[in-house]
Parts: C-alpha cells; sequence; structure tokens
C-alpha cells in the first residue's frame, strides 16, 4: 500500500478489508505499508479500536509481517502507538508490525525479516 494526501482510519479500514478479502494472498504474506507521501494523519485514538479485531483476522490468515515506512515524527509516533495498543488488546508479547522511519531499514526488514531497534 502507498497512501498520501491524509490518511484516515476509514481509508485505512477499506485498504485491510481488501487484503483480508483478496484471496490471490496467502499464509505466510509480508506487506509494505508506505506513508512517505502522506501529509497528516486524521486519526481520532478513539477511532482505532477497529483495528484490534481488523488485526486478530490478519494473524488469521497468516500475516508474516507487516512493515509501515513512516518517515515523519506523525506517522511515526501514531503507528508505534497502535503497535503499543494492538499488542496490549491482544495478550501478546509481540506483534509481527514493524515501524521504521528509513527506507532502507524497512526494506532490509520487508526483504530479510529484521526487526527495528528501538528509536
Amino acid at each position: 500500500m502507498q497512501a498520501s494526501g491524509t490518511l484516515t482510519v476509514p481509508q485505512l479500514e477499506v485498504y485491510l478489508a481488501e487484503v483480508l478479502g483478496n484471496e490471490d494472498i496467502r499464509d505466510g504474506f509480508v506487506e509494505l505499508v508506505d506513508l512517505t507521501e502522506v501529509e497528516d494523519l486524521a486519526f481520532k485514538f478513539s477511532e482505532t479500536a477497529v483495528f484490534e479485531p481488523i488485526w486478530r483476522q490478519y494473524v488469521a490468515k497468516g500475516v508474516k509481517r507487516t512493515i509501515v515506512l513512516a518517515p515523519t515524527d506523525v506517522a511515526f509516533g501514531i503507528f508505534r502507538m497502535l503497535i503499543t495498543s494492538l499488542t496490549a488488546a491482544t495478550g501478546e508479547e509481540e506483534i509481527p508490525f514493524y515501524v521504521f522511519r528509513d527506507r532502507e531499514a524497512a526494506m532490509n526488514a520487508l526483504e530479510h525479516g529484521v526487526t527495528p531497534s528501538p528509536e
């Protein structure tokens, strides 16, 4: 996924529903969500509760890794908070959802499974 402009929770929900409904996407899939062109995120924390059941469906579909390239402070911060929220909600120690500021690091994680060091 490559997003641009202002990204909203409903837009992200549509994307996630498309991934979940796509029968060509198989167990063990890895995805890159590129937020390089996103100028703003219109997220309310109360709206992010929709992501917990969607994440559970992603796990059931067989997600191996979700890599988010979020070079701006706002995007990086929001997606890190989302990871923390999903981790707490699912009761997992760690979920396969990683956020990077740097394109090279994100591509390395996409290709080789390298996880980010805390920033």
